[in-house]
């Protein structure tokens, strides 16, 4: 007999400006989510955020990460978290926040909008996703 297990859902997304939404403003963005599901030992956040304004690894802050966590730009605007969690531990329903440094907003005022978070584990070798949200028509705001 073999399970299969299908990923939970990731909620609370938003993505606010801390100061302002002029067009190309320069501004802090801050992101929030929540993971449904407990994570431990290995694991990371894959996060690709959306195409209308340049994300990096350059972050301010963040809560309910580690002080630093250990970020890499796999390509534009797709952002992989490895071990990202104090202790190596999440214990899920948790609310998380990225808050991204000197973002440029867009040159328009077209909706940003889209987005795909996943959180996998890693055992013996093989990637497990965890929870997931993936829709490239979630709006988040626009520029004035």
């Amino acid at each position: 007999m073999i399970y299969e297990t299908s990923p939970g859902k990731i909620v609370d997304i938003s993505l606010q400006s801390t100061a302002g939404v002029q067009i190309e403003q320069v501004v802090d963005l801050k992101f929030d989510f929540t993971p449904l599901h407990a994570v431990s030992g290995q694991s990371y956040i894959k996060v690709q955020m959306p195409d209308q304004v340049a994300f990096s690894c350059v972050l301010k802050s963040n809560i309910g990460l580690k002080t630093a966590p250990s970020c890499e730009e796999v390509e534009n605007n797709l952002l992989v978290f490895a071990s990202p969690f104090e202790a190596d531990s999440y214990d899920g329903n948790i609310p998380l926040s990225l808050e991204f440094r000197n973002r440029v907003l867009p040159g328009s005022n077209l909706m940003i909008k889209g987005i795909k978070i996943e959180t996998y584990v890693t055992i013996e070798n093989v990637d497990y996703l965890v929870d997931i949200l993936d829709d490239s028509e979630y709006e988040f705001f626009a520029p004035e």
